[in-house]
C-alpha cells in the first residue's frame, strides 16, 4: 500500500533467488549453485516462467523483480496457512489450536531470529514454518493411530523427508521425529522392513529428482551440489569454545525462544526419567539435541528461525502426548490455577505475538522506505550524465540497500567460496545492466574505477573521507580524481536479520555479528573532476595520474590533462625503482602513441626482497615464512620454476607466505608489492600489508584481492605512504584453502615506488 520495494531491503535473497533462477532458465550454460534450497529454487523457476507468460520481459529490472519478491513471500505464507489448518485438524482441541496460532506468530517475530524479517524474503527461511507444521500434523496423526498396517505412511514420510532435505538439510529434524514415533507402531517386522526400505528409496529418488529438475540435468552442477567438501567449506563456528557459546547465547540474554530451545533437550531427559509415555519423549530427544547443536554451532538468526520452529513442534507433540495427559491423570479434578493456565498462556502468547508484529512494522517499514528512496536516488545519479558508474561495496555492512547489491550478488557464483562475490561471472545478469558495474568484497581485475565517470558507495555518517580512502585502497583507484557528495541518509543499524536484536540489546557470539550496529549510514555519489585544461608533457613528470591511457595531474584541486606529441617519451619520476644513494625514484618511461600513453610494465623494480625461486637454494624460509606452518616443495615443470605450498594434512584454512618490511630500510615512501601466483580457479588470492602505527593512530591494513583463474596471474598492491616499524609485514595468501588445494608462487617483489596497473 505504501509502494515499497522489496528488492533493496531483501537484496541478498533477491540476488541469489531471483537472479539465480533467472540464470538457470535463460542463461547460456549457466548453472549457479547454492548450498540449500533446491525445492524453493524449483518453485522460483516456475514463478519466473509464469511472469514471462504474463508479459514481463526478462530484462525488466523493475516490476518483474518486485512481483517476484512479493509473490514468493506470499507463496510461503499461503503454504503456512494450509499447513496450519492441516496440523490444527490433527490437534483436535480448540484452545490448543488458538495457542498454536499464537505461538506461531510469537515464533515468527522472535527477536534473535530476525523479528519477522524472513517473512518478506523470497527465500527458503519462511518455509520452515509450513514444513514444520506438516511434520507436526504427521506426528499427531501417528500418535492418534495405534498400529501401522502398510507401507503407505512410511512412503509419505519418505516424500516429506525429501522435501525437507531439498529445502535445507537441517530441516530433517522434523521427519526424524515422525520416523521415531512410527517405529513402535508397525504391526509386524515384515511391514517395518518394507516400510523403511520404501521410505529411504522414495526419499532418495524425490530428492535427486528435485535436484535434477533444478539444474536441468547438468551433471556437473548436480555433482557439485552433493559434494561433501563443498558443503564443509561453508561451515562456520559460532565461538571459540562450547562454554563461550553457552555463556553468551544461553546465560547472557533474557529468556526467549532460542534460550528455551537450547535447554529443551535437558527438560526432555528429565521427562524421560520422571514422566510416563517415555517412547514419545525418547522420539523427540534426538532431533532436539541436533537442533540445539546446530544453534550452538551457528548462532545466527536464520538458523534460530528453524531452531525455534523445531522447538515449537516438539513442545506441541510433547504437551499433546505427555504433558497434558499426565496432568489429567494426576489431577482428577484440576485446581483453579491449573484450569486457568491454558487461558493465561494463550493471552501471554497473543500479547507476545502482537508485540513482535508491531516491532517488525516499527523497525522495518522505515528501513524499506529508505531503501526504496535510495533506489530512485541511485538511478537518478547514474543517469545524470554520460559514462558508466561503478558501485563500490567493500564489505556487507557498507552495501547500498538497493537492487544494485542484488545485481552484484546475483551475477556471481558462490560454489567455490562463500566470499567470492565478483561482478561479471554471469553474462546474462551483466547484460541486463547497461549503465553501471559493481565491485563487491574482492576487486575485479577488469574493472578499474579510475576509468569510470561516477562512483557510488555507502559510508558511516561523518566518515566519508575515511571510507572513500578505504575503497580506494581496496579497489585500487585514485580518490583525488573524484568529487564526492552525500546523496541520501539511510538511517542507523544494518538492514538485516540482526536489526531487531541489536535494537533490543541482544547479543550474538558469531562470525556474522554486525560490524557497526548503531551507526547511521549515508549514500554517497562521486563524479569525476572536470578537466580544466590541457598541458604539454615535459621530459619529466612528477605528479601524473595514469587512467586508461590518459595522463592527468592534480594541482590545487583542479585536474589537468597531460598530452604529448606522437612518439614522445616522458619519464614519470613518481614511480619505478629507487636510487638508494639519493632515495629518489629512477622513474618509468611513458610513450605517447595514437593519442594514448603507454608504460613499460616490466621496467626495473629494485628490491632487496625480490623473491627468485630460480636459484638453486630451495630454502624458502631464508626470507619468507609460511603461515600457518605447512609443507612446500620447489617445482620445475620445464616452463617455469616455482614453490608449491600444501596445507597441513586434513585442515582447511587460509595459507600464504609473509615477511617483514623493515629490511627495506626506507620510510614514508610509496611502496609496491607484485606477485605472480597460481591457485585453483574461483579461489581468492590476495596481497595483504600491515602498517602498524603508534598508539595514537590506528593500524592500516592494505589489501588487494582477486579471483584465481587457475593459471598464472599477477597481483599488484600499491601503498601510498608506508610508515615503517619493526612489526610491519606483508603476505601473499590463498583464502579458504582445503586439503586438496595447492598454492603456487613463482615470484614476489616488494620495493619503494608505484607501479602502473
Amino acid at each position: 500500500m505504501e509502494g515499497l520495494k522489496l528488492s533493496g531491503g531483501a537484496e541478498e535473497s533477491v540476488g541469489y533467488r531471483y537472479f539465480y533462477s533467472l540464470r538457470l532458465l535463460y542463461g547460456q550454460n549457466e548453472a549457479p549453485w547454492l548450498p540449500q534450497g533446491q525445492l524453493i529454487g524449483l518453485l522460483h523457476q516456475a514463478l519466473q516462467l509464469a511472469l514471462s507468460a504474463a508479459g514481463f520481459p526478462v530484462a525488466d529490472l523493475g516490476d518483474r523483480v518486485e512481483l517476484f519478491s512479493y509473490l514468493s513471500a506470499l507463496l510461503a505464507a499461503c503454504a503456512g496457512a494450509a499447513a496450519f489448518l492441516f496440523a490444527a485438524r490433527e490437534l483436535r482441541s480448540a484452545i490448543g489450536t488458538w495457542a498454536l496460532a499464537a505461538a506461531l506468530v510469537t515464533c515468527a517475530y522472535s527477536l534473535r531470529s530476525g523479528g519477522g524479517y524472513h517473512l518478506v524474503l523470497p527465500d527458503y527461511y519462511a518455509w520452515v514454518m509450513p514444513l514444520g507444521l506438516v511434520g507436526l500434523a504427521l506426528a499427531l496423526r501417528v500418535l492418534n493411530e495405534q498400529t501401522i498396517r502398510s507401507a503407505g505412511p512410511a512412503i509419505r514420510l519418505g516424500v516429506y523427508a525429501a522435501l525437507c532435505a531439498a529445502m535445507k538439510l537441517t530441516f530433517l529434524v522434523f521427519p526424524i521425529i515422525v520416523a521415531l514415533l512410527m517405529l513402535p507402531r508397525f504391526r509386524a517386522p515384515g511391514v517395518f522392513g518394507r516400510s523403511i526400505g520404501s521410505a529411504v528409496l522414495v526419499a532418495a529418488a524425490v530428492l535427486f529428482g528435485v535436484t535434477v529438475l533444478v539444474y536441468h540435468g547438468d551433471h556437473t552442477a548436480i555433482g557439485r551440489h552433493f559434494d561433501i567438501a563443498e558443503m564443509a567449506a561453508l561451515q562456520t563456528s559460532a565461538a571459540e569454545s562450547l562454554w563461550q557459546r553457552l555463556e553468551v547465547n544461553l546465560f547472557g540474554n533474557p529468556l526467549d525462544l532460542a534460550t528455551l530451545a537450547l535447554v529443551w533437550p535437558v527438560l526432555l531427559v528429565l521427562s524421560l526419567v520422571f514422566m510416563p509415555n517415555r517412547p514419545v519423549t525418547a522420539a523427540l530427544l534426538p532431533s532436539s539435541i541436533l537442533s540445539a547443536a546446530t544453534a550452538l554451532q551457528r548462532f545466527y538468526p536464520p538458523t534460530l528461525i528453524e531452531v525455534n520452529m523445531a522447538f515449537l513442534v516438539a513442545l506441541t507433540i510433547w504437551l499433546s502426548a505427555v504433558g497434558i495427559p499426565y496432568l489429567r491423570q494426576r489431577f482428577a479434578v484440576a485446581p483453579i490455577p491449573l484450569r486457568l493456565a491454558p487461558s493465561v498462556v494463550l493471552v501471554l502468547l497473543g500479547l507476545a505475538g502482537i508485540t513482535g508484529a508491531a516491532r517488525f512494522f516499527d523497525l522495518f517499514t522505515p528501513a524499506f522506505r529508505a531503501a526504496t528512496e535510495a533506489a530512485g536516488v541511485v538511478d537518478a545519479f547514474v543517469h545524470a550524465g554520460p559514462g558508466r558508474t561503478v558501485v563500490l561495496i567493500p564489505f556487507n555492512d557498507l552495501r547500498p540497500t538497493t537492487i544494485d547489491t542484488a545485481l552484484a550478488k546475483g551475477g556471481t557464483d558462490v560454489h567455490l567460496d562463500t566470499n567470492v562475490n565478483v561482478w561479471g561471472v554471469s553474462p546474462l545478469v551483466h547484460g541486463l545492466v547497461k549503465d553501471r558495474d559493481f565491485l563487491i568484497s574482492v576487486a575485479n581485475a577488469d574493472i578499474r574505477p579510475n576509468e569510470y565517470e561516477r562512483l557510488v558507495f555507502v559510508t558511516y555518517k561523518g566518515r566519508t573521507d575515511e571510507i572513500l580512502k578505504l575503497n580506494a585502497e581496496r579497489f585500487q583507484f585514485n580518490p583525488d580524481l573524484f568529487e564526492c557528495a552525500e546523496l541520501l541518509g539511510l538511517g542507523s543499524a544494518p538492514f538485516n536479520f540482526f536489526l531487531p536484536a541489536v535494537k533490543a540489546g541482544r547479543r550474538f557470539t558469531s562470525d556474522f555479528t554486525p560490524y557497526a550496529p548503531d551507526q547511521e549510514r549515508v549514500l554517497v555519489g562521486c563524479r569525476k573532476r572536470p578537466v580544466t585544461g590541457v598541458r604539454k608533457a615535459a621530459d619529466m613528470v612528477s605528479n601524473a595520474l595514469l587512467v586508461g591511457g590518459r595522463m592527468y595531474s592534480l594541482q590545487d584541486g583542479r585536474l589537468f590533462e597531460t598530452v604529448g606529441t606522437e612518439g614522445q617519451e616522458t619519464t614519470l619520476t613518481f614511480a619505478g625503482s629507487i636510487r638508494p644513494e639519493s632515495r629518489r625514484f629512477a622513474g618509468l618511461n611513458a610513450t605517447y602513441r595514437d593519442g594514448q600513453w603507454t608504460v613499460d610494465r616490466n621496467a626495473p623494480f629494485i628490491s632487496p626482497l625480490t623473491f627468485t625461486p630460480f636459484v638453486p637454494d630451495p630454502d624458502l624460509s631464508s626470507v619468507y615464512k609460511i603461515a600457518p606452518p605447512s609443507r612446500f616443495t620447489r617445482v620445475d615443470d620445464g616452463d617455469s620454476t616455482f614453490y608449491r605450498i600444501f596445507p597441513a594434512r586434513g585442515s582447511a584454512h587460509d595459507i600464504g607466505i609473509y615477511t617483514y618490511f623493515h629490511r627495506l630500510a626506507v620510510d614514508r615512501l610509496p611502496m609496491a608489492i607484485r606477485a605472480v601466483v597460481r591457485a585453483p580457479k574461483g579461489k581468492i588470492v590476495s596481497i595483504q600489508a600491515y602498517d602498524f602505527r603508534d598508539a595514537g593512530d590506528r593500524t592500516r591494513i592494505y589489501e588487494r584481492q582477486a579471483i584465481a583463474t587457475g593459471d598464472w596471474q599477477t597481483l599488484l598492491l600499491n601503498i601510498d605512504n608506508l610508515i615503517l616499524s619493526n612489526d610491519d609485514f606483508y603476505s601473499i595468501r590463498l583464502m579458504r584453502m582445503i586439503d586438496k588445494d595447492t598454492f603456487d608462487v613463482m615470484s614476489v617483489e616488494a620495493g619503494p615506488g608505484v607501479l602502473p596497473e
